[in-house]
This record gives C-alpha cells, sequence and structure tokens, in this order.
C-alpha cells in the first residue's frame, strides 16, 4: 500500500456502534478476517479519515458493501505505537455514495484514478422490475448513478407487442445522448431505438452510446419482444440499424452470470446476428465484458458505466473495467 494518505478526501466515519462495542478495526486487505486486532487501531463513530486508494473486497452491512478504503485516521494519527490506518470498509464512511460506489477522487490503489462524477443529466436509464422479472421495464430514470436519490422524468409503461410508442422514447425535453437498462430493462433502448427508427431517425443520431446490464438468460428472462422475426420489435436489426448511422456509436454490455448462460446464448441468438451481419467494422463497435457477478450486482458495481468516460470496444483484457483487482476479458460479437 501507499506509504502516506497526504492526499485525498475526508469522510466522516459513522455506523461503527451497530454492535457494541464502538469501533471497528483496520483490515490489511479488503477482507473482514484480516485484522491484526488490536485496541485502538481502526476508528471510532465520528472521527475522520482520509481516503487515499480503492480495492474491492468482501462485502459488509445489509447492502452488501464491497468497496474498501486505504484510509488514514486523521482524528487520531497513531495508536498503539503504530500509524492508524488501514483498509475500512466504506459501509463505515460517509462518502455520500450508495453501495459499491466509488466517491470521486478515490483512485483504485495501485490502479488509475477513479472517473470523476457526471456533469450532466445525459443518460436515459430503464430498470428492470425486481428480479423475478414478471413484468417488462417500467421506470426511466436519468442520471440515476451515483446518488441514492434519482430525478424520475417520466414512466416507460412497456407491454407485450413488440411496438414501441413514444413513451419509449418521452425524455422530459432532455438531450439524452445516451441509453442503458439493466434486466428486462435492456428492452429500453431496444424499444427507444426501434421508435426512432420508424418514426424520427434523424433524432437516434443523437444517441451514440448504449450499456445493458446483464440482459438474462435465454430459458427464463428472453422472450418473444427480444426474438429476431417479423412480428417482432426485430432487435437485432434495430440495433445494427443503430451502430451503423454512425462510426462513433457505441453497444457495451455488461454481462454478469445470467447473461454468460450457455455461452451467452441469449445475446448471441437474439441481438447479435445483424450485428455479424453487418461485418467487422460494426462488430468492432460492440463489447462484451465478462463478470462472475449476480444480476444485481452487475448493476450495483458498474452503474457508472453508463454516464461516465466511454469504455474502449477493443477485444482483450484493457477494455472492460477490473473486477476488484482482476482484470476482466472482453469480446466483440
Amino acid at each position: 500500500m501507499p506509504a502516506s494518505a497526504a492526499a485525498g478526501p475526508v469522510f466522516t466515519v459513522m455506523n461503527t456502534s451497530e454492535t457494541l462495542p464502538d469501533g471497528v478495526w483496520f483490515r490489511n486487505s479488503p477482507h473482514t478476517q484480516d485484522t491484526d486486532r488490536i485496541t485502538g487501531l481502526g476508528v471510532y463513530r465520528g472521527e475522520q479519515v482520509r481516503a487515499e486508494c480503492y480495492l474491492m473486497g468482501d462485502s459488509v452491512g445489509r447492502y452488501g458493501n464491497r468497496v474498501w478504503y486505504y484510509s488514514d485516521n486523521i482524528s487520531r494519527p497513531s495508536a498503539a505505537g503504530r500509524a492508524d490506518k488501514g483498509f475500512l470498509n466504506t459501509h463505515y464512511i460517509n462518502d455520500g455514495m450508495t453501495a459499491n460506489h466509488v466517491a470521486p477522487g478515490v483512485p483504485q490503489c495501485g490502479g488509475t484514478p477513479s472517473p470523476p462524477a457526471p456533469t450532466s443529466q445525459n443518460v436515459a436509464y430503464y430498470s428492470g422490475k425486481g428480479n423475478a422479472g414478471a413484468d417488462l421495464a417500467r421506470s426511466l430514470h436519468f442520471g440515476r448513478v451515483l446518488t441514492a436519490n434519482g430525478s424520475y422524468d417520466g414512466k416507460w409503461p412497456g407491454d407485450g407487442s413488440c411496438r414501441p410508442s413514444a413513451n419509449a422514447v418521452a425524455f422530459g425535453g432532455k438531450n439524452i445522448t445516451r441509453l442503458a437498462g439493466w434486466s428486462l430493462g435492456r428492452l429500453g433502448p431496444i424499444y427507444a431505438l426501434r421508435y426512432l427508427k420508424d418514426h424520427d431517425p434523424a433524432r437516434a443520431k443523437n444517441i451514440d452510446y448504449v450499456v445493458l446490464y446483464d440482459p438474462g438468460t435465454p430459458q427464463t428472462d428472453f422472450g418473444t419482444c427480444d426474438e429476431p422475426g417479423t412480428r417482432t420489435v426485430q432487435a437485432d436489426q434495430t440495433l445494427a440499424w443503430w451502430l451503423q448511422l454512425s462510426s462513433d456509436n457505441r453497444l457495451i454490455v455488461m454481462a454478469g452470470d445470467l447473461t454468460a448462460t450457455n455461452h451467452h446464448q441469449s445475446i448471441q441468438q437474439n441481438y447479435f446476428p445483424a450485428i455479424k451481419r453487418a461485418g467487422g467494422a460494426v462488430r468492432g463497435r460492440v463489447l462484451v465484458c465478462n463478470y462472475s457477478l449476480g444480476h444485481a450486482a452487475v448493476w450495483n458495481t458498474y452503474a457508472h458505466v453508463m454516464s461516465q468516460g466511454r469504455l474502449s470496444t477493443s477485444q482483450g483484457f484493457n477494455s472492460c473495467p477490473r473486477q476488484g483487482g482482476s482484470q476482466v476479458w472482453g469480446w466483440n460479437p
């Protein structure tokens, strides 16, 4: 770890008194059991720490927070004859972030700085209705990335007709340049693009980035509206059409355990056929990142991807955000 925490944001400690006595030990790594258990070598409620860098590790608290800051206790710089510093899960740090999101200005330990918070709300995010997926995506969110309370600028009711209406692009007057969807919300960007393709193709040129979070499995999640065919929304043709509007357009799939089922069968058979037929130049602007994460964890961990710096779509280990300290393979269809 770095020898000094001379730089970095300062945060107040909280939640340490959940299990008495008050106080939380520093850890030697982002793992709960890796501690010297020395009284005072850690933090107490209300103290302030300076976050030097972060790593992903063991989950803590009811929301399964896996972000750990390597921190310096500036309220008590020393304890038991040692510098009072070490790893502290952000469940115990009031950094203003929701679970599994890193505060702006805190770099990855041994890596590159984390991106700054988004400066504009230019993302239309379509959520999925729970993990069960009983209905199509319903809520249309804007800029709901790094804060607990996002703004809701409309509803996308969704339906099983596979014929998108103007509700799919009810952007509340905002200049939307990106679309994103999680779970069944994957259909949100596809419905939006299909509606624009049929009714306002010039407006579709404003959108240059689409991010789909763990779309789902072929057996239980994907349905008629995902499938290729003349009676459906024609998802693969819609995506291929949009990608060919501009050489700057990019499609990112953050694939978790569900989407990985049967060698990514759901997206391979439903979303990629027309993209593959379009040729190498188009295929090279589609990136699938492989994560060994559960359905909700993909969204919770990588929500920032939809509104921060665009990912490269080059195939390999250098395009996808890491999973903890591990590199993640990214591939083109």
